[in-house]
């Protein structure tokens, strides 16, 4: 028995050897388990993940993602590499061992070592600081890259051509809804992203997929003014009580809207003994005109080139309508659907305050008839209580 054990070497160690082994096989499984660790944690780093960090990361982040970017560019091969250094270690540890112990001995130490210290570990460890390990590292990334390309860039091209490049994590439409929901999860634990920085995320990936016929004020709702009515007090009266800053003009039906009246303009048409104008005639605007299937985001873009904050949405005759004009769409529309709440405006805080002070008998708003009185008899010591607010805004 003693002659088999010193035919296999074991049992018959000198005293260099004894420090030689355990040393190198201590050193093996560490390689093991550093190869094990880059594996998971340099292929687990996104593409997208990494340009990323590369615009928008600390100063020591974006180091490392800039010596990264190249090695993970060559994803394949990095692959294949790693695994050929992991799969070489790994093989070579029994070999070692069995000049120490027992041959089933060795096979019990191998599989605990390559399991323990050469898999579990790195990986739980490494995983999690992937980034920073593989910045430090990266330049023995590239000793074993180059030591291993004879037999790892043919490799790593061939998977190439099987299986494409990888491009990283593009997230779809949907997929990035639900990925604003865990973040507003996470908001209310205290998260980077404040639930109405998360509701406006949301409400921008939403805009493309409504169309303005969703979001528009139906026609029959819309206060507007003929283009044949003429500018007199009647209709004055009706567009101050109105208060919009902005009101459609219609010829002939209310679906052929023509234009778009601008009320602060009306101030040069206010002489009263010549009432001969008619509202076409006077500061009429063009209006935007859009079909019903444009989008939120496409009307947004419209709005933005400074024509118009306000557009009439039209849609074909079909056998549930004539055609023409359906809606009005306002820029104050495209913003509530983008910030997923309802604007208030001063308008809307003065008409609260008015109502408040009618309940309480404090108010009194002065009648449109008064208001002309005032004008003509230039009355200044008027208590401030009696005179009209005037009421402005840009929406309907």
């Amino acid at each position: 028995m003693s002659e088999h054990h010193e035919a296999d070497g074991f049992g018959n160690l000198t005293t260099w050897q004894w420090v030689f082994y355990p040393t190198f096989t201590f050193c093996i499984v560490c390689f093991a388990g550093l190869m094990s660790g880059l594996t998971l944690g340099l292929l687990s780093i996104d593409k997208m993940s990494l340009k990323i960090l590369q615009q928008a990361g600390t100063d020591k982040q974006k180091k490392y993602a800039n010596r990264l970017v190249p090695i993970l560019n060559r994803r394949h091969w990095l692959l294949v590499t790693l695994l050929l250094w992991n799969a070489a270690a790994m093989e070579s540890l029994p070999l070692f061992l069995d000049k120490m112990v027992p041959e089933y001995l060795a096979i019990i130490i191998s599989i605990t070592l390559v399991l323990v210290f050469g898999e579990v570990l790195p990986q739980a460890a490494i995983s999690r600081f992937g980034l920073a390990v593989g910045g430090n590292l990266f330049w023995f990334v590239w000793i074993l890259i180059f030591i291993s390309a004879p037999i790892s860039w043919p490799l790593g091209k061939l998977l190439d051509l099987i299986l494409g490049d990888s491009h990283g994590i593009v997230y779809k439409r949907q997929e990035l809804k639900e990925l604003m929901d865990f973040h507003a999860e996470e908001s209310k634990e205290g998260g980077s992203l404040s639930a109405d920085e998360v509701m406006v995320i949301k409400g921008a990936l939403q805009l493309s997929e409504k169309t303005v016929e969703n979001i528009m004020t139906p026609i029959d709702k819309v206060f507007m003014v003929n283009a044949d009515d003429v500018l007199e007090y009647d209709i004055i009266k009706k567009i101050y009580d109105h208060g919009h800053s902005r009101i459609p003009v219609y010829q002939g039906t209310r679906t052929n809207i023509i234009g778009l009246l601008i009320t602060k303009r009306l101030i040069f048409h206010l002489n009263y003994e010549n009432t001969n104008t008619k509202v076409g005639q006077g500061p009429i605007n063009e209006i935007l005109k859009v079909d019903a299937s444009v989008s939120v985001w496409n009307i947004l873009n419209m709005f933005q080139t400074g024509k118009s904050h306000m557009a009439v949405i039209n849609k074909e005759a079909d056998g549930t309508h004539p055609g023409g004009a359906i809606g009005i769409l306002t820029l104050e529309d495209v913003f509530e659907e983008l910030i997923q709440e309802e604007i208030t405006d001063e308008t809307d805080l003065i008409m609260d305050v008015q109502k408040r002070l009618k309940v309480s008998g404090m108010f009194r708003k002065a009648s449109f008839t008064e208001l002309q009185r005032d004008r003509h008899q230039g009355r200044s010591n008027k208590n401030p209580s009696d005179h009209v607010t005037l009421k402005i805004n840009d929406g309907l």
